[in-house]
């Protein structure tokens, strides 16, 4: 049986972000882990249902999109922020009050993309 592998490792890090959901309504979650071209939330039911419209489903048929602004930060140095377009592919309960929320980068800009790969980069060299 060959073992799973997925094609960019995620880095757990809690980091602050900011979400701009459909309805242009401006949320606030903090990541669950990290990877080149996604992020994992953990955020509360409300942020759920601001960002599927609803009751999250753990896989949607259309994904929602969303703006997300990203802070990443290391010891040492200065925080950068970064923007990205987003789609919410899926949605999990893991607690009463706790879910994660998986989103799938689409669309970055270029200088955007390279300070997320060099943070993810960098975390993976200091573990």
């Amino acid at each position: 049986m060959s073992e799973y592998k997925r094609d960019h490792p995620r880095i757990k890090k809690a980091l602050p972000v900011e979400i701009i959901a459909p309805g242009d309504k401006t949320l606030f979650a903090t990541t669950y882990d990290v990877s080149k071209r996604g992020v994992q939330l953990l955020c509360d039911g409300i942020t759920v249902r601001e960002i599927f419209g609803g009751p999250g489903l753990s896989r949607p048929t259309k994904p929602p999109s969303i703006f997300l602004k990203l802070r990443l930060s290391q010891s040492g140095q200065e925080p950068e922020q970064i923007e990205a377009e987003c789609r919410a592919v899926f949605s999990r309960r893991v607690s009463e009050q706790e879910y994660r929320v998986g989103l799938q980068i689409y669309s970055i800009s270029e200088p955007s993309r390279l300070a997320l790969d060099n943070f993810v980069d960098e975390c993976l060299e200091l573990s």
